[in-house]
């Protein structure tokens, strides 16, 4: 992720190897962890599926398992995890951007901010009252769940 360390901390990396009753049991576990590490940095099924030489089919059969799927929202979080970490690191933290003059760099750099990422954050916390386009207030009284997006 941009801004992070690029490092996963691995702490809500769950398995069950324990139970694991067969080769055939063990090569799907690890299948199964190799995906959910690459989906705890992207987020995204279908890449994390590719990038694990999985098909993604295959990651949909697997959810109907409730461990895996259990295994797969903790890896869902997670990466949802990263991406606030990100909104609130270019609302509030700032960062580098370089300073060119007549494109060259300069070496210098200022610190910014984006607004649009505070608003993000804010929202996240509930401070943003949302209107639809006509003017109408939401009632979001109660904040969506990521439930909603799986």
């Amino acid at each position: 992720m941009a801004g992070g360390n690029g490092k996963s901390s691995g702490s809500r990396k769950t398995t069950s190897k324990a139970r694991v009753g067969n080769k055939g049991e063990a090569a799907t576990l690890a299948r199964q962890d190799a995906f959910l590490d690459v989906f705890r940095l992207t987020g995204n099924i279908t890449k994390s599926a590719e990038l694990s030489d999985i098909n993604r089919r295959t990651v949909y059969d697997w959810r109907e398992n409730p461990d895996f799927e259990q295994r797969f929202k903790d890896s869902y979080e997670e990466s949802n995890d990263h991406v606030r970490a990100e909104i609130h690191r270019r609302a509030v933290t700032g960062y580098e951007d370089q300073i060119v003059y007549r494109g060259e760099l300069t070496g210098a750099s200022v610190t910014k901010y984006s607004d649009r990422m505070l608003e993000l954050e804010a929202n996240i916390r509930g401070f943003v009252k949302r209107g639809d386009r006509f003017g109408n207030q939401v009632d979001d009284s109660v904040p969506a769940s990521d439930e909603e997006f799986l």
